[in-house]
Order: C-alpha cells, then sequence, then structure tokens
C-alpha cells in the first residue's frame, strides 16, 4: 500500500521516536550538611533570647491585657448597678474599646523583633479578656 507523499507511513506512527523516550539521568546526591558541633553538659543552657522582658514576655503581655480589660470593667460599674442594665451598655463599650486598643498595641509589637513576645501575649489577652468579660456579663445580667 503505497502513502502520499509528505505522511508518514501507519506503521511508523505507532512506534515512539527515540528522542521521545528519556535517557537514564543520574541519581541526585543532596548536599552535604554541616555536622552540628558538639556540646558538653558543663557549658550549661544556652543564654536567654534576645528581646524586651527575655522569657517571660509574653506572659507579661498577657497579664498587662487582662489588667487593662479589668480596669475597663471595672470602670463600667463606676455609675452603679441599675435595675434597667444600662451598666451593660458601658461594659460592653469599654470592653469593645480595651479590645480595639489591645489590638493595634499588639499587632505593632508583634511587627518588631524586639518586642514580639510582648506582643503576642496582648494578643491572647484579647481573647481571654473577651471570654471572661462576656462570662461576667452574662453572669450579672442572669442575677440582677
Amino acid at each position: 500500500m503505497s502513502t502520499p507523499a509528505g505522511e508518514p507511513d501507519p506503521d511508523e506512527r505507532d512506534q515512539p521516536d527515540e528522542r521521545d523516550q528519556p535517557g537514564e539521568l543520574p541519581p541526585v546526591q543532596p548536599p552535604e550538611l554541616p555536622s552540628a558541633p558538639q556540646v558538653s553538659p558543663s557549658e550549661g543552657a544556652p543564654p536567654a533570647p534576645p528581646g524586651w522582658l527575655g522569657r517571660y514576655a509574653p506572659l507579661v503581655g498577657i497579664g498587662f491585657g487582662l489588667l487593662l480589660y479589668l480596669v475597663a470593667y471595672g470602670l463600667s460599674f463606676t455609675s452603679g448597678r441599675d435595675d434597667q442594665g444600662y451598666w451593660a451598655i458601658g461594659f460592653v463599650l469599654l470592653g469593645f474599646v480595651a479590645s480595639v486598643v489591645l489590638f493595634i498595641a499588639g499587632l505593632v509589637l508583634t511587627i518588631l523583633q524586639r518586642t514580639r513576645g510582648f506582643g503576642a501575649g496582648l494578643l491572647i489577652s484579647i481573647a481571654i479578656g473577651v471570654l471572661v468579660g462576656g462570662g461576667v456579663c452574662v453572669a450579672l445580667l442572669r442575677t440582677g
């Protein structure tokens, strides 16, 4: 059977071209990692991490944030607890203001390398303050 000029023979179409098959590649060796320095037990603990307040910065940040919530929620009761529940408006507003202030301060301090731990503590205190404040608010509204 003859084929028109320019078309490959049907038998040749089914066979792959030698150029299409990948050859054997040599195995890739990962680069050698440097060895870890040997530390003797007599050297002691590594130095404290650099930064403001050291390793306790997140705990100090949480404490500072909770103190701010305590002051804010305490200020809502300065006018006295009335029977209509108007104190709850101040409770929510002051809690919201404290949350916004802590969020902005925590975000700015977390961006800076030196105060990152303290800023993270402030951000964690937002969650704690909102949960505790919400529980206190529900308990006071339930009893009042």
